[in-house]
């Protein structure tokens, strides 16, 4: 129950009330856990009282069953929702250095152009003289 409450914690983000450190946190949920102990038991799947219960419950059983499913596939491939937003942050920031890099090439390559043509004499106009 403890690992669940933590994993939940920092998959939401969320803080300890009052300011509390990790550790103080994190000793505040065994003292709640201690002082309402969950009792566990166990029965044998290959029994009659797994039977009895599974037929009283069947679709509690069945959707335990589908959320312990989803769980699993989920907590293979899942991340915290911080973890998420470095990710994106990271290739927000790889994006903006991209189109920098790509708006200076262009630049380069504009000023490098107009100054070919400059050399070449196509930039400037040439006065004529006469009727033409």
């Amino acid at each position: 129950m403890r690992g669940s409450i933590l994993r939940i914690k920092a998959y939401f983000g969320w803080e300890y009330a009052d300011g509390m450190t990790d550790f103080a946190g994190e000793r505040c949920v065994d003292d709640a856990l201690a002082e309402e102990p969950v009792e566990e038991t166990w029965i044998d799947h290959g029994g009659v009282e797994w039977d009895e219960h599974y037929a009283m419950n069947r679709y509690d059983c069945e959707v335990y069953e589908i959320a312990q499913s989803a769980w699993r596939a989920q907590n293979c491939s899942l991340h915290p929702y911080d973890i998420q937003l470095g990710r994106k942050k990271m290739l927000d920031e790889q994006e903006a250095k991209d189109k920098a890099k790509k708006k200076a090439k262009d630049e380069a390559a504009k000023l490098k152009k107009a100054e070919d043509d400059k050399k070449k004499g196509k930039g400037k106009r040439r006065k004529r003289f006469g009727i033409f």
